[in-house]
C-alpha cells in the first residue's frame, strides 16, 4: 500500500523509548520532561519464520492494534517495579538518585 508503514520491520527487533512524560511531584505540581533510553527494553515478538507455512507469511496481514504492542523485558520490568516501589531512580550508569515522585 503506497504511504502505509513498513510495519513487519518492527517485529524481533530490540526496541528503545523516547518520548514525553509528566510526572507529578511531592508538591502536587506536575512537570514534563524528555526521555530517550538507547538500551534494549521492548521487543514486539513474532512467531519464528520456520514456523510457518509460505501461504500464512504471504496472508499475514498487521493489525496496528493487536500485533504492535511491545513486550517489555522481564529483568527492565522487575528493575522499574522496584524503583516504583522504593521511590528511587537509576541512571545509565548505575546511579541511583531519589525521587520526587
Amino acid at each position: 500500500c503506497y504511504g502505509g508503514g513498513l510495519w513487519h520491520t518492527w517485529f524481533d527487533r530490540d526496541l528503545g523509548i523516547s518520548g514525553r512524560v509528566f510526572c507529578r511531584q511531592q508538591d502536587g505540581t506536575i512537570t514534563q520532561r524528555l526521555v530517550k533510553i538507547d538500551r534494549a527494553i521492548l521487543r514486539i515478538p513474532n512467531l519464528a519464520i520456520h514456523l510457518q507455512t509460505a501461504d500464512e507469511r504471504k496472508a499475514f496481514v498487521v493489525n496496528k492494534e493487536d500485533h504492535l504492542s511491545p513486550i517489555l523485558a522481564g529483568k527492565i520490568e522487575d528493575a522499574l517495579n522496584a524503583q516504583q516501589d522504593s521511590g528511587n531512580t537509576t541512571d545509565e550508569d548505575g546511579e541511583e538518585s531519589k525521587g520526587n515522585g
